[in-house]
């Protein structure tokens, strides 16, 4: 194995201590859209997970039953949503949604992530996963579920 010389290993060093910290992170600028199909999926398995014991007291045909009964539900209200994440290359955002404002906030890399403050005080906090961002406010721990964004075609 060869080692670098002296003025190259420097030279790089002084390199990455002038890039941003971002500089080799993906790019993340562009427009994110719910992903209405890994949403679903994430409501099924937070049901799941919440019904289990219920679910298992039940004879297989009704447990099958409820299941369908709410893999339908879930379909109709995931159906309804629509909204997006901008996030533009000078830390500007903006959150939509056709049944509400729209919001505008900044964006940054915190945490593993991309938090967005917005406007009225609120802290989105977006981490990567498996190709989409997983977002949730930041500081509300009620919230029950975490939104699935993926890249608008």
């Amino acid at each position: 194995m060869s080692r670098l010389s002296a003025p190259v290993a420097v030279a790089l060093a002084a390199l990455f201590l002038l890039l941003p910290s971002g500089a080799f992170a993906a790019d993340v600028t562009g427009t994110w859209r719910i992903d209405r199909e890994a949403l679903a999926r994430r409501f099924e398995a937070r049901f799941e997970e919440e019904m289990k014991a219920e679910l298992a007291q039940l004879p297989a045909e009704a447990a099958e039953a409820v299941r369908a009964d709410v893999r339908r539900r879930i379909g109709e209200m995931v159906a309804r949503m629509e909204g997006t994440v901008e996030l533009r290359g000078d830390g500007s955002a903006v959150l939509s949604d056709p049944s509400g404002p729209r919001e505008e906030g900044r964006w940054r890399e915190a945490d593993g992530g991309i938090e967005i403050r917005t406007g009225d005080g609120r802290v989105w906090l977006a981490r990567p996963e498996g190709g989409r961002r997983h977002m949730r406010p930041r500081d509300r721990a009620d919230v029950p579920f975490t939104m699935v964004l993926m890249r608008a075609a």
